[in-house]
């Protein structure tokens, strides 16, 4: 994922509000490491993505 992609990704939930993500522990797709990539990635001083585990 580009730099570019990488923001207009980020800008969308500043303007509609924070997005959902629900993580399954058995599904080894939804792995604890990816999330907390994801979380670190968008929540960079803003709260643009919630997790539910």
């Amino acid at each position: 994922m580009t730099g570019d992609e990488l923001a207009t990704i980020k800008d969308k939930p500043d303007d509609v509000g924070p997005m959902h993500c629900a993580r399954i522990k058995k599904d080894i797709l939804c792995s604890a490491q990816k999330f907390d990539l994801i979380k670190r990635r968008f929540n960079d001083g803003k709260e643009r993505i919630v997790l539910h585990e």
